[in-house]
């Protein structure tokens, strides 16, 4: 595959003035990728196998403005990608790192620590979820237990109660005690108007 460039309207290859055309394989011009990814985005031009470089002083410098405008737009969204992907595997990098230090704090609340710190994380996990069960269960046995023993408690008191309480007639039977006035009652109030 070849392109033409033509520098003259002049077609004529048998001369050797600047009259003539050259004709160049594709992968010799420069392309937009070329220019950006080359050389620490530089441009790139290459010039073709040629004997006589005044044919092709056209072909190896910039087009014009707008190829030089382009390329810094597409330095500039490379850029803006490049620090998009930085700042998004900082932030998974600082999830995973997160992660991990749970699963290792996880590890250490086992009952078999030592063991659990040398397993992999899905063990880890595992265990973890079999120790919440295990402590779920020992929480409800716990709690059945403080009610029966809160349920046994009132009986006794309620039988302790009856125990203390003494029978009706007996001398510390407070119940058919009248209350006692230790001071004679108050006079009614008397008629102040026949002073």
């Amino acid at each position: 595959m070849y392109s033409t460039i033509d520098h003259n309207t002049n077609n004529n290859r048998n001369n050797n003035s600047n009259n003539s055309t050259v004709k160049l394989p594709y992968d010799t011009m420069p392309s937009i990728s070329d220019r950006i990814y080359n050389n620490k985005y530089q441009p790139v031009y290459q010039q073709p196998p040629s004997s006589n470089n005044r044919e092709t002083t056209d072909v190896s410098s910039p087009n014009s403005m707008e190829d030089e405008m382009m390329q810094k737009n597409m330095q500039e969204i490379f850029e803006k990608k490049r620090r998009r992907r930085e700042s998004h595997n900082a932030v998974e990098r600082r999830r995973r790192e997160n992660i991990n230090e749970r699963i290792n704090e996880l590890a250490t609340l086992l009952p078999d620590s030592r063991e659990a710190i040398k397993s992999n994380k899905g063990t880890i996990l595992r265990k973890s979820v079999d120790h919440i069960r295990f402590l779920h269960d020992k929480l409800r046995q716990h709690q059945q237990r403080i009610q029966e023993l809160e349920s046994a408690l009132e009986l006794y008191r309620v039988r302790l109660g009856q125990q203390m309480m003494p029978p009706p007639g007996h001398p510390l039977d407070i119940s058919a005690i009248q209350p006692h006035y230790h001071h004679p009652p108050l006079p009614p109030p008397s008629n102040t108007k026949d002073m």
